[in-house]
């Protein structure tokens, strides 16, 4: 019983805390000023195609990365052929709220726990 409230309280981290990352636009005139190296970015080419890459080089006239679905295969866009591009940040206000949030859902659920199980060993006590 114990170790099923541990994993409840592991699975809800984790979703609060995927939820701290949002993709935020890039400046389409200076992209080499706002992404760095190892930075994920989704590329929306002029032709529809969508480029989920890790950064791996930024030249004058052209992005180099590495795919995020498989690492073993690059990528090169040149700038011409974007029409736009979304840089993965983290958003320091959905992060103050998952901390806040498990601060104060942690004691709630163990005192749930502490109920619980006290109420269980009365019920098999009678």
């Amino acid at each position: 019983m114990h170790t099923i409230y541990h994993r409840y309280v592991c699975w809800i981290v984790i979703f609060c805390m995927v939820g701290c990352t949002s993709m935020k636009p890039v400046e389409h005139e200076s992209p080499e000023q706002s992404i760095q190296f190892k930075d994920r970015i989704l590329v929306y080419e002029k032709n529809g195609r969508i480029v989920d890459m890790k950064v791996v080089k930024i030249e004058q006239n052209q992005i180099t990365g590495s795919l995020t679905e498989d690492p073993l295969s690059s990528v090169s866009i040149h700038f011409d052929d974007i029409e736009k591009i979304e840089l993965e940040s983290v958003d320091g206000g959905k992060t103050v709220l998952a901390v806040v949030g498990g601060i104060l859902l942690l004691p709630i659920l163990l005192l749930g726990l502490l109920f619980g199980v006290a109420e269980s060993v009365e019920s098999n006590s009678q």
